[in-house]
């Protein structure tokens, strides 16, 4: 793979505990100056990526891999496959995250799941089963909106008359 400015990231498989330290790390340093970032537990994070503490590897197959520019790591990416959607009609969709907004970037066709992006962001992959049966339940978001709007606005109104006694 080759960036904009012709010098190129590596990408490599995590294989080691120490490369896996690594992973697990790079998020606090690379939002180390953002106030808003919230960092994982460490162990908690390292646990996850272990398939003898992470009970969801008897039924998923996870990969780990660094980016790598100018032998710097500069992301990383995790790649988790569950045998458990992995089956006929369901239909899978890549999906963006930056900047706030997501975009759907792929859907699937036929059996390949392919997608294109030149921006660092959080990737997904989503699927729907389009075989599930309806529950008959007519949700209707507005109704929970309104009710919310209702509710914020009587504590407000509640505050207000407590705060003029």
């Amino acid at each position: 793979m080759t960036d904009r400015d012709g010098t190129g990231v590596e990408i490599r498989e995590v294989t080691t505990k120490a490369e896996r330290k690594i992973f697990v790390d790079f998020p606090n340093r690379f939002f180390a100056e953002n106030p808003n970032f919230v960092p994982a537990f460490y162990g908690d994070d390292m646990s996850d990526w272990d398939p003898k503490k992470n009970p969801a590897f008897s039924y998923c197959d996870a990969k780990a891999f660094l980016a790598y520019k100018g032998g710097k790591v500069v992301g990383r990416i995790g790649a988790i496959l569950s045998h458990a959607v992995k089956s006929k009609g369901k239909s899978f969709h890549l999906l963006k995250v930056h900047n706030g907004k997501v975009a759907e970037i792929a859907d699937t066709k036929g059996s390949e799941l392919k997608g294109k992006s030149s921006e660092f962001s959080t990737y997904l992959l989503a699927y729907i089963d389009v075989n599930s049966a309806k529950t008959g339940d007519d949700f209707n978001p507005l109704i929970w909106i309104i009710i919310c709007i209702v509710a914020v606005a009587g504590i407000v109104a509640i505050l207000i008359a407590r705060r003029r006694k």
